[in-house]
């Protein structure tokens, strides 16, 4: 019974199943079979829209039913706001016919022509595609979003993509896919062109993955013709620049199951990267491979490369890396390892950062092992090298070498291994050369390089002093130094040796500890702007970063100086070094020649220095604290030695300068200087400020023998034994703020005698001292003797400041001929020179520059003398004072007796360079007896004898062109009772005329009862109109001129003998003479003296040839009132 009920529910059922199928069946046949859904697209788009986000429009929908259905819609848009998402030209979908009764969507194929697809990701929005597998924000891997599509076909699609997160974009064109379900799963093919040129094709399989709720993908792929470019912005930061170029192509399998990944074998040709923030070129490279492994995420992108070979131009680099990108941080970190086989150092030519290497580089270099782990968002490559572990660096060095722009020589054979490991660099068994220097060894290791650079180096080098030179040349090229002008035309020659080791942080030189050893073998230093060459240095220069210690370092210059040098310098970097150093040699003339003519030794006291020799020397310069030492010891003793005028040594005598003196930054202390003349010292010791405006020193010697100063001094001769001494202790005090200086203390001269090469006889028994007061100076003569010669007197300056001085001397015999030596033939006693001294010292002048001091000397003295000879003419009993006033300086009073007579007079000399007059003078002369005057003057023969009176007074102008010229006064002179002989103007007078008797008297001397004249002077020009000589047996008379500037004489010369003519025996004619007297027989005779004033020349003169009013002058002296005198009355 229970059976059957069952069976007849079953067949109920089957029954209605049919009935229903029938019904359905014949109502599908029934229905129309083309179906527009064209007015229902507005309710179709929003349940798009609602399943995908997206905006959808299309020209035409339409719903075939028979033979299947299948939904047709034709240019369908699809947007997503105002942006263009996708367009299809033509789509076909075959919807199972159970969905369309159910009304259940499903689709199991779809037929796609001319699609397009713009997919773009923004930088915080995502896909703006991701709703068409799933909605807005859903997974798009899940089931739910993959349709169960059982075949799938696509032509000539397209895809746009564009990623604002990395600023890339690239075309997808020609895709063609066919797809057919399999076995539960859709298998595929497609085909498409990356970017126009890669071609593309994958493999694969789509099915419903292991949970049963997400797609999954996998399948296989070939890429060829890859433009690399496309990759720029994925591996580039906002700084770091890189650039890639090249094609690339790859065999890959991929599976997407949630996460998408993908690994292979990669290959490209003509690859090249440039990165511009390491490199000035791209590294290039033709072939290379790598097998690879990338995944991306949600969250991460990730890409490796493994076993990658790069084929360079002449080496291989292998290696591998590792990037991601953290799509949540931006993050792009990167791991890098390389290794290369030998490479030519010349590949790097164009790429080194370096821009200065020339394009001769050589050698080898490997890279054993470079790793690198960095983030490419990092703004420049130092980020990574001060990350522990980020930079790991072995290369080795291979004879490399270059030329470095600037450098005229080579680097070369440079070899050893240089590493960074965890933030260190390490420089093992470097070496190396520059042309002829040679870096023996080099090692390092330096921790942190880009910080604080903490490490050691050691370095041992060879070093030709040209190389260096020219190394160091290049530091100061742009400098404008003394020392960079020096070196720029510098040359060097010669070894040194180095060894450095430095310790410490290298970030600041400063802070760093090293030391080290230069040593010199030979060096030679030289140029233009060298004083001197220096050669053959020898020695050692050790240092650290506080001190340098220099030993034995010898120095010898071209010209045989040699100098040695030791000593030490602490603290040298900082602002109060500490130094000692010893420096000992000896200097030839030659080389101070060599310094004066390149301006190192430029005051005039070297200037005049000169010598024969070596003089050898020892300075020592040390400073501890704000105070330096200085110690000197010069020898001149093995040397002759002339200083001007004022010094003249022999070799062999006894000459040195030693001392010590204390320098700081105000003042210089002379704690003792010393000078040793011969068996004498000279002490001297004081202070004084460095802007020399204020000092204090004394200058002392117990006993300085006189016979020590003739064998240096050229003044003092050395011919006599020499004895006396001098004792001297003077101090010289001038505070800051006072104009002048104080002087105390005094000099003694006692019992000298002495020589000076002056004057004729040597001095005996000088006695004398100098005290110094506060602003005055005491001097005494006690004795002086020179042969007939003594004088005795004090010099008193009261006040030096005021330049006020009083005097006075006494001689019992004064003789000038024991002062002075008489001067050579033709040669002035007094020199053109020694008259300028006298006339810039009277008038207040520096004879040094010639020009006006405001102080001069005044006061007042007196000087006299009981007898005495001055330059050949006697006198006794001379008084002489002497005044001087800011205006003038006069001898007052002089008075003497002279030859018989006396003499007394005045000066006045003007000391006011702007004045008129230079000087007036009178003089007056009674009864000096004219033989013996004459004869002192160095007449070889008498002219004269008998008494002279003499007025004169005469003034002397400034400016005048000779001193002569500028002569202007009058004399009188007057002599009676005399007698007068022949002289050159009367030889010449009675060789034209003889007259026997007259001629027989001026043999013996013409008596005359009176010989006088008065004299004009103007302009150096003397003139008289009334020189007359009256004598019994005659009378002259005279007038004219004498040119004393220009040495001549212009006049005429009357005679009128008393004689009868037949007395008188002529050799011209007397016609044109007066002839008068009773029987006319008196004659006067005239004569023109013209000419040089030594040797006139003298000519009878008719008497129309003299001027009316010489005539008239003439013939009033020779016709006045006279007797006759006969020889026949007189009996002779």
């Amino acid at each position: 019974m229970g059976a059957k009920p069952r069976g007849k529910k079953l067949l109920a059922v089957l029954s209605s199943t049919a009935f229903i199928a029938s019904a359905v069946l014949t109502a599908y046949y029934f229905l129309p079979n083309s179906i527009d859904l064209t007015p229902y697209r507005e309710r179709i788009a929003a349940i798009v829209e609602k399943k995908t986000g997206l905006q959808i429009t299309a020209d035409k929908i339409s719903l075939s039913l028979r033979p299947r259905v299948l939904l047709s819609l034709s240019n369908v848009m699809a947007y997503k706001g105002a942006k263009e998402v996708a367009s299809i030209k033509e789509l076909k979908l075959s919807v199972p016919l159970a969905s369309v009764f159910t009304l259940t969507p499903s689709i199991d194929g779809a037929e796609v022509d001319n699609a397009r697809l713009f997919i773009r990701r923004s930088k915080n929005a995502g896909l703006n595609v991701s709703g068409l597998f799933g909605g807005e924000g859903e997974d798009m891997g899940r089931v739910g979003s993959l349709y169960p599509l059982k075949s799938l076909t696509v032509k000539d699609g397209f895809i746009s993509f564009a990623d604002e997160a990395v600023g890339t974009s690239f075309d997808i064109t020609g895709i063609d896919i066919n797809a057919i379900a399999k076995a539960g799963r859709l298998e595929y093919v497609i085909d498409a062109y990356i970017a126009s040129k890669a071609r593309v094709r994958l493999n694969g399989s789509a099915g419903v993955g292991a949970d049963g709720k997400r797609a999954e993908f996998t399948g296989s792929g070939k890429v060829e013709g890859l433009d690399l470019a496309l990759f720029n912005a994925s591996v580039t930061g906002p700084k770091s620049r890189v650039s890639l170029k090249g094609t690339a192509g790859a065999l890959f399998s991929y599976k997407y199951d949630g996460s998408f990944s993908v690994n292979g074998e990669l290959n490209y040709k003509n690859a090249e990267v440039f990165a511009k923030s390491f490199f000035d070129a791209p590294l290039r490279s033709a072939v290379g491979g790598s097998s690879f492994t990338s995944s991306n995420s949600s969250d991460v992108f990730e890409f490796a490369l493994t076993k990658a070979a790069v084929q360079m131009n002449g080496f291989i680099a292998r290696g591998s890396l590792k990037m991601s990108m953290d799509k949540k941080t931006g993050k792009k970190p990167v791991l890098l390892n390389i290794t290369t086989s030998a490479v030519p150092v010349k590949v790097f030519e164009n790429i080194s950062p370096i821009k200065a290497l020339a394009k001769t580089a050589a050698g080898l270099v490997t890279v054993k092992n470079f790793s690198l782990s960095t983030d490419l968002t990092e703004p420049e490559f130092t980020g990574a090298l001060k990350k522990p572990g980020a930079v790991n660096l072995e290369v080795e060095l291979n004879n490399v070498s270059w030329n470095y722009a600037g450098f005229d020589k080579k680097f070369s054979g440079i070899n050893g291994t240089l590493l960074i490991k965890n933030n260190t660099v390490f420089l093992k068994g470097a070496s190396g050369s520059y042309n002829e220097s040679v870096i023996e060894k080099a090692d390092a290791v330096v921790k942190d390089p880009l910080g604080e650079a903490n490490g050691t180096i050691s370095l041992k080098a060879s070093l030709e002093a040209s190389d260096t030179l020219d190394i160091i040349k290049k530091f100061f090229k742009r400098q404008d130094s003394v020392l960079a002008k020096m070196l720029r035309t510098a040359k060097a020659s010669g070894k040194a040796s180095l060894f450095l080791e430095a310790k410490g942080s290298f970030k600041d030189i400063k802070s760093a500890g090293y030391n080290g050893t230069l040593w010199f073998n030979g060096v030679s230093f030289t140029g233009p702007d060298s004083p001197v060459e220096v050669k053959g240095v020898k020695g050692s220069v050790g240092f650290d970063n506080n001190k340098i210690v220099i030993k034995d370092v010898r120095l010898q210059d071209a010209f045989k100086s040699e100098v040695k040098i030791n000593g030490y310098a602490s603290d040298y970097a900082g602002e109060k070094p500490e130094f000692n150093i010893k420096a000992e040699g000896g200097i030839t003339p030659e080389t101070a020649r060599a310094l004066r003519a390149q301006g190192v030794l430029k005051t005039s006291l070297a200037n005049e220095l000169s010598f024969d020799g070596t003089i050898p020397f020892r300075v020592v310069l040390d400073k501890a604290g704000a105070r330096a030492r200085l110690e000197a010891f010069v020898d001149f003793t093995p040397v002759s030695l002339e200083l001007g005028r004022a010094v003249k040594k022999a070799q062999g005598f006894l000459l040195t300068l030693e001392g010590s003196a204390m320098v700081d930054e105000k003042e210089v202390a002379l704690n003792r200087f010393q000078l040793l003349v011969g068996s004498s010292v000279i002490n001297t010791k004081g202070r004084f400020s460095l802007d020399r405006r204020a000092y204090d020193f004394t200058i002392d010697s117990p006993q300085l023998k006189i016979s020590d100063i003739d064998d240096v001094v050229p003044y003092l001769l050395n011919d006599v034994n020499s004895s006396g001494t001098f004792s001297f202790d003077v101090n010289v005090k001038k505070p800051v703020g006072e104009d002048a200086p104080a002087y105390e203390g005094g000099v003694m001269l006692k019992d000298g005698r002495l020589s000076v090469v002056f004057m004729p006889h040597p001095i005996e028994r000088l006695n004398a001292s100098i005290s110094f007061g506060k602003n005055s100076i005491t001097t005494r003569l006690d004795s002086l003797i020179a042969g007939t010669t003594d004088l005795s007197g004090f010099l008193n300056i009261t006040d030096i400041a005021g330049m006020v001085a009083e005097f006075g001397f006494n001689s019992t015999s004064f003789n000038t001929a024991d002062i002075f030596k008489r001067p050579e033939a033709g040669r002035s006693a007094v020199t053109p020179k020694t008259r300028k001294f006298l006339i810039d010292l009277l008038e207040g002048r520096s004879s040094a520059s010639a020009q006006p001091v405001t102080t001069v000397i005044t006061g007042k003295g007196m000087v006299a003398a009981a007898k005495g000879n001055i330059f050949g003419q006697t006198f006794e009993d001379l008084q002489v004072e002497l005044n001087a006033d800011k205006n003038t300086a006069s001898i007052s009073r002089v008075v003497f007796n002279k030859n018989g007579g006396s003499v007394s007079g005045a000066l006045n000399f003007y000391r006011d360079p702007k004045a008129r007059l230079l000087l007036v003078a009178d003089l007056t002369a009674n009864g000096v007896q004219l033989e013996p005057f004459f004869t002192e003057l160095g007449a070889k023969k008498s002219v004269l004898i008998g008494g002279v009176t003499v007025d004169a007074n005469f003034e002397v102008v400034r400016r005048a062109p000779s001193f002569t010229a500028g002569i202007n006064g009058g004399i009188h002179l007057s002599s009676a009772g005399g007698r007068l002989k022949k002289f050159l103007v009367l030889s010449k007078i009675f060789s034209i005329v003889n007259i026997v008797s007259i001629t027989e008297l001026l043999e013996e001397g013409l008596a005359y009862t009176l010989l006088s004249g008065d004299f004009t002077v103007k302009n150096g020009i003397i003139k008289t109109e009334n020189l007359r000589l009256d004598s019994p047996v005659m009378r002259m008379s005279g007038a004219g001129e004498i040119n004393l500037p220009g040495a001549s004489i212009n006049g005429y010369l009357g005679i009128h003998p008393f004689v009868t003519l037949d007395k008188i025996v002529t050799s011209v004619p007397l016609a044109g003479w007066i002839i008068g007297g009773r029987q006319k027989s008196a004659i006067s005779m005239y004569y023109e003296l013209t000419g040089a004033l030594k040797t006139p020349e003298v000519e009878p003169v008719p008497i129309k040839g003299l001027g009316k009013g010489v005539f008239e002058m003439l013939q009033r002296f020779l016709e006045a009132p006279a007797a006759l005198i006969s020889p026949e009355k007189n009996g002779k």
